[in-house]
């Protein structure tokens, strides 16, 4: 008898999830939906894995407990390096792992601990000598400054015009230091290369069509038709976006809008914007739109395909809607993922999920299981703070890795990965298809293991049950039982197959779900099936 059984191999999908019409189309360079996967230039990797960096960073737990901002410095010759977070309580150092947390703040300076206390932002500013200062603030303690040079942090008093315990915002531009102040329309701004002195206000409020208070403003470098110029961005709270060109506010000719645009009520808090590459990206109850976007007149609604959230708008926007008045949200260039992050306040079921795309590969992934409260980059690696009083860095390949390891002996978890590729009619359109067997392609240094399933005609479940722990149980190639088995990858790739649940239908996708414990890496994945007739 003839052969029946036929092969089809689909690469791994590096350009990730497309919520647009991901069903439909057949186009597997896409996927449905991937967890801890993320695209790559190889593939798609599974995610790093995250250790303890600190612990027992105190919170006043009646306020709401946890670490709400981190703040990276990396320092000039003349100082060191400095890790900080930021909890109800005040600013603590936290630059060395698995030492004790240091508190950096004045209680009687830093005095609230109500629900916004540390939710805030910060910027570095480099001073005319060389000397290097941080600013901080958020909308219930007001602005806090560190100097290097005293390692300290202090309430400034030495500025004048706005008061302190009522800024909310601070960023640099064109070496002015710019303020917002809570419930306030207006921004304040110091003379250049100054870290004190007179504030100069500068009303924003008057061109808000939409009315709300100055949320931030934002450096955005753009080539706008004579060279590359550093604009300024001022954001409602209401959805207002408004970029201003200039570098002297109090000069007619030399400070002016350029634009003004709407992308919907912002999310909440200071971080709803951030700057990648040439781009400003914002995030609104109407999802993440960017400032080139904006320029080209698309609609921040429905974003089009040369927008970088295009394929996950219909999922972002969902979630903004629901949550956009919880604290929590920020929108950040992970530099040290060479990714934009997507960050998200904790949902209802407890569930984390941060949205990642891949810049070099124009990819969306999802992180899950990641106990995220505020992330950043300092050196190499991001570091999180997290509900529970944690900082936590990855730069492993397990999660939850502990600072004391447990007595049993054994530290970390396994890191979880699910994705499904898109449906495709495997080139037959019209047929049935019943599928015989799946064998995914992993590239890893350690083990892993997985279970893998068909799907037919746009049934997108996940796969519930739960394979075996790659790190407790090892087997050996070709003398294993399918369905069970688990293969080193050090030298080899994984194979793995089930039978498809409903039998058969004209449109198959592979699903995927699994666990890891070493840098792992998906390249492809081969699908045997056979076809029936088209009735």
């Amino acid at each position: 008898m003839p052969r029946t059984t036929k092969l089809f191999t689909a690469p791994a999908p590096i350009g990730g999830i497309d919520a647009r019409n991901i069903l439909g189309d057949g186009n597997i360079r896409n996927c449905i939906y991937a967890y801890n996967l993320v695209p790559s230039e190889a593939g798609v990797r599974v995610r790093s894995g995250y250790r303890e960096w600190q612990i027992d960073i105190e919170t006043v737990p009646e306020a709401g407990a946890g670490v709400r901002s981190i703040i990276p410095f990396s320092a000039t010759a003349d100082s060191a390096d400095r890790l900080f977070a930021v909890t109800n309580e005040g600013i603590w150092d936290v630059s060395v792992s698995g030492d004790a947390p240091v508190l950096m703040t004045d209680p009687l300076e830093w005095a609230l601990t109500g629900d916004d206390a540390g939710w805030g932002v910060y910027t570095v500013y480099v001073a005319g000598n060389d000397v290097s200062y941080i600013f901080y603030a958020d909308s219930l303690n007001g602005l806090f400054r560190y100097d290097t040079d005293t390692d300290a942090w202090a309430r400034p008093a030495d500025i004048t015009g706005v008061l302190a315990e009522s800024i909310n915002f601070v960023t640099v531009h064109k070496l002015r230091v710019w303020f917002g102040a809570k419930n306030d329309a207006t921004g304040y701004y110091l003379e250049p290369d100054a870290i004190k002195g007179a504030a100069t206000p500068f009303e924003f409020g008057g061109k808000f069509k939409h009315g709300g208070s100055l949320v931030g403003l934002y450096n955005w470098t753009v080539d706008g038709g004579i060279g590359v110029d550093d604009y300024l961005v001022a954001v409602s709270s209401a959805g207002d976006v408004l970029p201003y060109q200039g570098s002297d506010p109090a000069l007619i000719n030399g400070w002016g809008i350029t634009g003004s645009y709407y992308i919907g009520q912002t999310v909440r808090g200071g971080r709803c914007a951030s700057q990648q590459g040439g781009n400003l990206h914002l995030l609104s109850s109407y999802g993440l739109i960017s400032m080139s976007d904006l320029l080209r007149g698309v609609d921040p609604r429905l974003p089009d395909a040369q927008s970088v959230s295009a394929k996950i708008a219909p999922f972002l926007r969902n979630h903004t809607v629901n949550d956009v008045s919880k604290h929590g949200w920020a929108v950040l260039n992970l530099s040290s993922e060479g990714s934009l992050i997507v960050v998200t306040p904790e949902r209802t079921n407890g569930e984390n999920i941060e949205y990642v795309y891949n810049i070099s590969v124009d990819g969306w992934g999802l992180w899950r299981e990641i106990p995220i409260n505020c992330i950043d980059t300092w050196g190499s690696s991001p570091y999180i703070g997290t509900a529970d009083g944690r900082v936590l860095c990855m730069d492993v390949a397990k999660d939850d890795v502990k600072l004391t390891p447990p007595v049993d002996g054994v530290n970390g978890s396994n890191i979880n990965f699910s994705m499904m590729f898109s449906y495709t009619s495997l080139g037959e359109e019209g047929l049935f298809k019943r599928g015989m067997l799946i064998r995914p392609d992993f590239l890893s240094k350690g083990k892993v293991s997985v279970e893998a399933k068909f799907f037919y005609d746009y049934d997108v479940s996940e796969i519930l049950t739960t394979p075996v722990d790659a790190g407790t149980i090892g087997y050996v190639w070709d003398a294993s039982y399918w369905d069970f088995a688990l293969w080193n990858t050090s030298e080899l790739v994984t194979s793995y197959t089930t039978q498809g649940a409903s039998g058969m239908g004209r449109t198959v996708s592979a699903a995927l779900k699994g666990n890891a414990l070493a840098d792992t890496l998906m390249a492809s994945c081969d699908i045997f099936y056979n076809t029936g007739g088209g009735l």
